[in-house]
């Protein structure tokens, strides 16, 4: 795992996003990363990824997951980062902005 954290956003970076998740993130139960790797580009210039094995990761995924009616699980996608250790590092943040998902951060491979 690398050590590089120089795009994991900063607390003041977060607020903007976290208030746009904030009626959201309450549902959650608890965030989930997954390793990615970039199969393409839309029409936009926007990147494609798909899930893959740590060792192919171009990117780390965060989502919060919570229980919906009708379905398992309902994913938000929050935020792509560079490594898995910046992918911690965000959800460390947000963690300790929402007490109820304190501890509760998992690395799905």
């Amino acid at each position: 795992m690398s050590d590089d954290k120089s795009n994991v956003p900063s607390l003041e970076q977060l607020k903007p996003l976290v208030r746009s998740l904030v009626m959201r993130i309450k549902n959650f139960e608890r965030l989930e990363i997954q390793p990615h790797r970039l199969i393409g580009y839309g029409r936009r210039g926007e990147e494609i990824t798909w899930p893959c094995e740590p060792e192919l990761a171009t990117c780390w995924i965060v989502y919060g997951v919570c229980q919906t009616y009708g379905s398992p699980d309902s994913y938000d996608h929050f935020t792509s980062l560079h490594t898995e250790a910046a992918a911690l590092t965000f959800c460390d943040k947000v963690m300790g902005m929402f007490p109820h998902l304190r501890g509760r951060c998992s690395v799905a491979i």
